[in-house]
């Protein structure tokens, strides 16, 4: 939430990291779109806020959100 916002934080769930790459489950197509424009800034800020995960992309699936 912190890293995209709490809208982001509505829609979306984390997966899992894989050499480096957080896996987000998106609920919806257009948020999906909106979150890979937004993709360099929401890396940045997690390699911040989570500097030991060492994330250095995002992998955007479509998704149930529980």
């Amino acid at each position: 939430q912190e890293a995209a916002g709490p809208m982001a934080a509505r829609y979306t769930r984390a997966a899992a990291i894989r050499r480096g790459k957080l896996e987000v489950i998106v609920a919806n197509s257009t948020f999906m779109q909106e979150l890979n424009f937004q993709k360099s800034a929401i890396v940045e800020a997690l390699a911040r806020l989570l500097p030991d995960q060492k994330i250095k992309d995002l992998r955007f699936r479509l998704g149930a959100i529980e």
